[in-house]
């Protein structure tokens, strides 16, 4: 049964771990199958690499670059991000306004046509009717469920 767990706690090949203990490949690759053992030399290498390994449990200074460069990236990353979602908001912001403000226009035109078809004013119907299915078009693009559904 191959046992490859000091391998692993290394993150080494058996190549590697062969070159770093100074005996072959084949040589650790019976040592972890169990059908050898390793030279005294290379036991007391692996000894020693594997207690300096249980006495440093906290971060190696190699990691706690690595992860610094890791959470530098990740900041930057985030930035970046907010960066974008604040620009999206100033735009959803801007077509926001921009539907407001035609709808404000649009009721202002049917009223003023409601004001001049009530005073039966000499008015041009053709024209007032031209306005008013205009208004009431620009209002069903610019819907109170649309307004809504952007601002969510």
């Amino acid at each position: 049964m191959k046992n490859n767990t000091i391998r692993k706690l290394l993150g080494f090949t058996q190549e590697e771990i062969s070159i770093v203990l100074s005996i072959t490949r084949s040589q650790w690759s019976m040592y972890e199958i169990g059908q050898r053992d390793l030279p005294l030399a290379a036991k007391k290498e692996l000894t020693a690499i594997l207690l300096y390994l249980q006495k440093t449990k906290e971060i190696s200074k190699v990691k706690k670059e690595f992860l610094a460069l890791e959470q530098t990236k990740i900041e930057e990353w985030l930035l970046k991000e907010l960066r974008n979602i604040e620009y999206k908001k100033q735009l959803l912001s801007k077509k926001i306004d921009a539907m407001e403000n035609k709808r404000v226009e649009c009721f202002a035109a049917l009223d003023t046509i409601y004001f001049l078809e009530e005073q039966n004013l000499d008015a041009n119907t053709s024209l007032l009717q031209h306005i008013k299915r205009k208004a009431l078009d620009t209002l069903n693009n610019n819907s109170l469920y649309k307004l809504e559904s952007i601002q969510m």
